[in-house]
């Protein structure tokens, strides 16, 4: 699992999968590593799931830590283009209401930057 990151301007990062990439038990250690990385030298964070066609309660883990820890630096977490399975999954979890996402990277980006 690699993690590309585009830094979009001060404190803003778009981050995204490189190929095809399952989250599971088996990246969950390289995940956490990474997206802890992210909030650690962000304050804005818009991952790209467009690549991402599964992901497991461990990788759901990953992402509701790196929330919190821009939630008390004051920063903010969006996902974009979450496939329908992958949406599927958050909607079960009810983390749909947890989490801010978009349909497209475009719009997480504006709707990021609106709320700068």
């Amino acid at each position: 699992m690699q993690i590309s990151k585009d830094e979009l301007d001060a404190g803003r990062v778009l981050a995204g999968f490189d190929g095809e990439t399952a989250l599971d038990a088996s990246t969950t250690d390289s995940l956490r590593e990474a997206l802890a990385e992210l909030g650690e030298h962000y304050d804005r964070v818009i991952i790209d799931f467009s690549n991402v066609r599964f992901l497991d309660s461990s990788a759901l883990g990953a992402f509701v830590a790196l929330l919190r820890k821009l939630n008390q630096k004051g920063g903010s977490l969006r996902l974009a283009a979450l496939r329908p399975g992958v949406k599927m999954i958050f909607e079960v979890t009810r983390l749909d209401r947890v989490f801010s996402s978009a349909d497209t990277v475009d719009e997480a980006i504006a709707s990021a930057a609106a709320a700068s």
